[in-house]
């Protein structure tokens, strides 16, 4: 995806939160893909690096939902 028109990084936070909200809906919609072409459960694991995103604000923000 390509964010353009006019200078985008005087609008570097709204630019951010279109770009993130892409990669969540692609990746939701890649696992449920998965989902049902498999049988077996769908474990996904996240690396935490303590210095980087392990903090309880990016915990909560991690979806703990049932995709079937």
């Amino acid at each position: 995806m390509t964010i353009s028109g006019g200078e985008v990084l005087l609008q570097a936070d709204f630019a951010q939160k279109i770009l993130k909200s892409c990669i969540e809906q692609r990746i939701k919609e890649n696992l449920i893909r998965l989902n049902k072409e498999f049988k077996e459960d769908i474990h996904i694991r996240i690396s935490t690096i303590p210095t980087v995103n392990l903090s309880e604000k990016n915990m909560k923000e991690i979806p703990s939902e049932n995709l079937s």
